[in-house]
């Protein structure tokens, strides 16, 4: 696995892992509703676009995989916390 810096372009890709995340591995622990809210499938192309872009997330790739993004980080200051989240 290779982590490295988001390379824009990549939006559509990392909203496929984001979606991956939200209704594959997390999808025991919420309701469909709470699922559909936290992660609609109708969406802002623009404003997600946008989002990604502004954060500059670290991306995980799979090294044998042509490049395919598995993963993604994005890490920020709030107060004196650094916080992270990640989605795989």
């Amino acid at each position: 696995m290779l982590i490295r810096d988001f390379i824009p372009g990549e939006e559509r890709e990392l909203r496929h892992v984001f979606m991956s995340s939200v209704y594959e591995l997390a999808r025991a622990f919420y309701t469909e509703d709470q699922l559909n809210a936290w992660a609609p499938n109708t969406y802002d192309v623009q404003k997600w676009t946008d989002t990604i872009r502004s954060l500059r997330p670290f991306v995980a790739v799979v090294d044998n995989s042509g490049g395919r993004i598995c993963g993604s980080s994005i890490f920020w200051l709030y107060r004196s916390l650094f916080c992270c989240r990640t989605i795989f």
